[in-house]
């Protein structure tokens, strides 16, 4: 039954909007790049600026 829910749950998690569920919004990836790569000369507000540029490139306002 778990394989089941599970395989019906991916299937239909699309009808989520962008940023909930399983579909992830760009700028939800930066922190976890940033902790793998460490950008050498990158601070809070540059990684600030970098997300709001994904955000603002699918169009979205939202605060997902």
């Amino acid at each position: 039954v778990t394989l089941l829910q599970l395989g019906l749950d991916v299937a239909a998690a699309t009808t989520a909007p962008i940023g909930y569920g399983h579909v992830y919004a760009p700028e939800h990836y930066i922190d976890a790049w940033t902790e793998v790569t460490a950008p050498s000369g990158w601070n809070a507000e540059d990684i600030q600026r970098l997300k709001m540029f994904f955000k603002a490139r699918r169009g979205s306002t939202d605060p997902a």
